[in-house]
């Protein structure tokens, strides 16, 4: 086992680390290795590794191979895939290539226990280690007279400033002193939540609050019997942890610290004195003040039994509450959207308890004032009626075209939905084109195609739809550029929806989109021609700035087999491009497209040219280190190869 994991890791690419974890993280994790970030490193019991890294705290980091593929756990905020990751697996590469020895890790490491308890599916003994090692140190513990113990307990106490805090906590409680600890709780809180948290990439300076001391606690009165205790402090957590979260700027890991304390007061929460309707209204209201997604903890209470009479109790509640605490706005996003998701917890008690009628009623009555169309069309297709969610999914674009596009465009795809069930290929044809005419592309012309066969009508089509593509005149007729004229049958229905009206100036021929047809219709020869032609009219001019690189790489990519002499200077240009922007995505871009093209070259007999093209960039970037770096990630490279 160990020497076949060894033998995968031996065979690991700088281009299989970044396609495990990404370019960046990849770039990240190389950075942490190289400032000795990497401490302990060891083998595991399993054949992985495991090491701390130090990053904004230190972080327990496990890889291992698990059939055949790359698999980590860390105890940071990502879990797994991480920079921490890649830095333990290059500090393994390079040990290897030092010919520096590996430890191998106890079962009972702490790390390895660690991360089975953040981590139950780790493939360790980890879980049954523990058990046995309690079971055998309660054993010990038990044959202590009175005076070992306490020396014991005072000796662990001086050595480790969490076991005294953990004992001075545990005999505050136990002596009935629990307000000191909820009161301790609530200043860690407030002095935790007082400044923005925030990383900066460039220098890994950072200052993010540990609320690791909070989530103890929280879990010591909850063990302890105090669940209303751990209720109230959920509410200053969520009140002061919310607000810290908005302002600061860290990758979100001030969210996850203060989502992991959340995740405990929901575990309580059950447990409280509480009745079953208050505890609902207590996760609802907590969830709807959350806008950062810190009470995804609620899950756990909501699977939770709930009888039918205690959601009909909690619709009543939340009904009473509705028009006094969510006064309706109807020109304000804002007020509507506050609500929408109050109400839809008011559909949800009201589904749950039986009472659809009132459901139904409800969203009926609330679109008129919100806005709610979506809902409402979805719950009365639920209901099987048809026709009258037809009428809303007309009056709701109608009504939100302007205003609201993004639920106009929910309705559209509603609509489209129930004609292909209804296997209305034309109706489906119909809206497609209406969408593509919108917004063209190739993914949208796809589905046209595919819809347009079924109806039998896709020659006559796609004719209108390419003439729309280089005139600008609509399969209606109506002319988008004057002057000009369409095909004259056109062989789809009318849809009746109001045209959508686009904030952009467009210029025609639509050169892109034509280009991407070309492609997907695998007509090489006439990608050249129109891409020759878009040259001859500039991008800057069509759109002020140059976005020719992602246009070039498809060109490239799509004529390559047919003319390799045309496709290489463009593939060329944008990799040089991409490197003389000096910075490390852009080098992230060029070597991917190096990549690429590699393959393309290999295919074709060519890699000798490829090969010889690669050693020429590195002579021509040999002063840009990061550059060479980043290379030799992507090209096959072996990690523990010098």
């Amino acid at each position: 086992m160990f020497s076949k994991k060894m033998g995968f890791f031996r065979e690991l690419s700088w281009a299989d680390l970044a396609a495990w974890s990404g370019g960046e993280i990849a770039s990240r994790g190389d950075r942490y290795q190289k400032e000795r970030r990497v401490h302990g490193l060891a083998l595991t019991p399993t054949g992985g590794l495991v090491a701390w890294v130090t990053g904004g705290q230190r972080y327990a980091t496990s890889v291992d191979v698990v059939e055949n593929k790359l698999v980590s756990h860390c105890s940071c905020p990502y879990g797994y895939n991480c920079k921490h990751a890649v830095a333990v697996i290059l500090q393994y590469a390079e040990q290897v290539k030092n010919k520096t020895p590996l430890e191998t890790a106890k079962e009972n490491d702490e790390r390895i226990i660690l991360l089975n308890a953040l981590n139950p599916d780790i493939p360790t003994n980890g879980s049954r280690i523990a058990r046995e090692n309690d079971d055998a140190l309660t054993g010990k513990i038990g044959v202590l007279s009175k005076e070992e113990l306490q020396w014991l307990i005072r000796e662990l106490a001086n050595i480790y400033p969490e076991a005294r805090k953990f004992l001075s906590d545990y005999f505050l409680i136990s002596s009935g002193n629990v307000k000191k600890i909820v009161a301790a709780t609530e200043r860690d809180i407030l002095d935790l939540s007082a400044e923005p948290a925030w990383k900066h990439h460039w220098d890994d300076m950072q200052n993010l609050p540990d609320y690791s001391e909070v989530r103890k606690r929280l879990e010591m009165l909850l063990s302890t019997g105090h669940a209303d205790e751990v209720l109230r402090l959920g509410e200053q957590l969520l009140e002061h942890g919310s607000q810290q979260v908005e302002e600061s700027d860290d990758e979100g890991e001030t969210g996850e610290e203060v989502a992991t304390c959340m995740d405990v007061v929901f575990r309580a929460l059950p447990l409280s004195s509480l009745d079953m309707k208050s505890r609902m209204v207590w996760a609802i209201d907590a969830e709807l003040k959350d806008e950062f997604d810190i009470t995804r903890g609620s899950e756990v209470f909501w699977q939770c039994h709930f009888e039918t009479s205690d959601w009909s109790l909690l619709a009543d509640s939340l009904i009473e509450r509705l028009d006094d605490s969510l006064p309706t706005d109807s020109g304000s996003f804002s007020s509507s959207y506050k609500r929408d998701r109050f109400t839809d917890w008011i559909v949800k008690a009201l589904e749950e308890s039986g009472r659809n009628d009132e459901c139904l009623s409800l969203c009926r009555k609330e679109t008129e004032k919100t806005h709610s169309y979506v809902r409402v069309v979805r719950k009365l297709l639920d209901e099987g009626l048809l026709d009258e969610a037809e009428t809303w999914i007309r009056k709701g674009i109608t009504t939100t075209a302007d205003s609201f596009p993004g639920t106009a465009a929910e309705l559209r795809k509603i609509l489209l939905e129930m004609r292909k069930r209804a296997s209305d290929w034309s109706g489906v044809s119909a809206l497609i084109v209406e969408e593509y005419i919108y917004s063209p592309r190739v993914e949208t012309y796809k589905e046209l195609e595919r819809a347009c066969q079924n109806a039998g009508v896709w020659p006559e089509v796609r004719k209108h739809i390419l003439n729309f593509l280089e005139t600008g005149v609509s399969p209606d007729g109506e002319a988008h550029t004057k002057g000009k004229k369409g095909p004259d049958i056109w062989p789809l229905p009318q849809t009746g929806l109001s045209e959508r009206s686009n904030s952009f100036t467009r210029h025609f021929p639509i050169d892109e989109e034509l280009i991407d047809v070309a492609i997907y219709e695998r007509k090489p020869a006439e990608v050249l021609r129109l891409y020759d032609h878009y040259l001859t009219k500039g991008a800057e001019k069509m759109y002020g700035f140059d976005w020719r690189s992602p246009i070039e790489l498809k060109v490239s990519s799509a004529i390559f087999r047919d003319f390799p002499d045309r496709a290489i200077p463009i593939w060329k240009r944008v990799v040089e491009e991409e490197i003389a922007i000096t910075n490390a995505r852009a080098y992230e871009r060029a070597v991917s497209h190096i990549s690429e093209f590699g393959k393309l070259m290999d295919e074709v007999g060519r890699m000798s040219e490829w090969v010889s093209y690669v050693s020429q960039l590195r002579a021509d970037n040999k002063r840009r280190p990061r550059f060479l770096s980043t290379l030799d990630r992507i090209n096959r490279k072996k990690i523990m190869e010098p």
